[in-house]
């Protein structure tokens, strides 16, 4: 998986929503990863977000919950995470009852601030 993922940020992109079901195991044991769908283009070999996204709240690392985090960096907490999975048989904090939750949605903001909020940053 570890190569998998290398190779993945070696063509300069990163998954961002490693889970069991993004890996299959295919003919010769070989492990493949799907659901590009929210992957997302490096740019100078960094990347840096704030958008959550639909993963679940099992597979945040630490910073992801308290917003701008490193994509690369985020990775390798979700590449440890299935390692876990694989060794143990479950996820890491799978007996929280949060972990199985997805981060709540923020509203849309007032359409009366929109103007003001792009003026922000």
């Amino acid at each position: 998986m570890a190569s998998m993922v290398l190779a993945i940020h070696q063509h300069g992109w990163v998954h961002t929503d490693l889970k069991p079901a993004n890996l299959l195991i295919c003919g010769q044991n070989q492990l493949k990863g799907i659901g590009f769908g929210l992957a997302v283009k490096l740019l100078h070999g960094e990347c840096e977000v704030s958008n959550a996204g639909d993963t679940p709240l099992w597979n945040y690392p630490p910073e992801k919950l308290y917003g701008r985090y490193d994509l690369v960096q985020a990775t390798v907490w979700s590449v440890g995470v299935m390692f876990c999975y694989m060794l143990v048989g479950k996820l890491p904090f799978s007996s929280l009852i949060l972990a199985n939750e997805y981060p709540p949605r923020w509203p849309d903001p007032s359409p009366a601030t929109r103007g003001q909020l792009c003026n922000i940053y």
